[in-house]
């Protein structure tokens, strides 16, 4: 278990190379922190992506499960 990517291990890593870049500077940092960089930089773009692309979904989820619930409690009580 110590090797799955799931277990977030990686994003540590990335978090800590993110705060030594902090510390120290983009010169002075090692290439593999480089690297856990980028892909910290990546990630946090998929996440806003993401969450730019599901925001309209749940309105809509919103909108048409308001809607079935009214005509489900309307068809129960005969209002139309």
């Amino acid at each position: 278990m110590a090797n799955n990517l799931g277990d977030g291990i990686i994003d540590r890593w990335a978090e800590e190379a993110v705060d030594d870049l902090g510390e120290k500077g983009w010169r002075e940092i090692e290439n593999n922190s480089m690297i856990l960089i980028t892909y910290a930089a990546q990630r946090s773009q998929q996440r806003k992506l993401t969450k730019k692309i599901t925001t309209p979904l749940w309105w809509l989820l919103g909108t048409v499960g308001t809607g079935v619930v009214w005509f489900l409690i309307s068809g129960i009580i005969n209002v139309h």
